[in-house]
């Protein structure tokens, strides 16, 4: 799993929280990951891109246990 993960990381640039503080695109443990991105059309790539890695993996996501959270200006959306 861990290769799969850093070859998806490499498709989006680390968020910028704020000024001058950046966290990885990608966080993960265990079974868990998040998607971490200051702009939402890097998330939907890395999304695709981690879908085709899981389809070539013979894995996949489980839609019932996948949740979203979008925030912008400080607001959840």
């Amino acid at each position: 799993m861990e290769i799969i993960m850093r070859e998806a990381e490499g498709s989006a640039s680390p968020a910028d929280l704020c000024s001058g503080c950046y966290m990885p695109p990608l966080k993960d443990f265990m079974d868990d990951t998040k998607i971490l991105c200051s702009k939402e059309n890097e998330t939907r790539r890395m999304l695709v891109q981690l879908d085709a890695l899981m389809n070539w993996s013979r894995m996949s996501f489980k839609p019932k246990k996948s949740r979203n959270m979008s925030i912008r200006k400080g607001k959840f959306r």
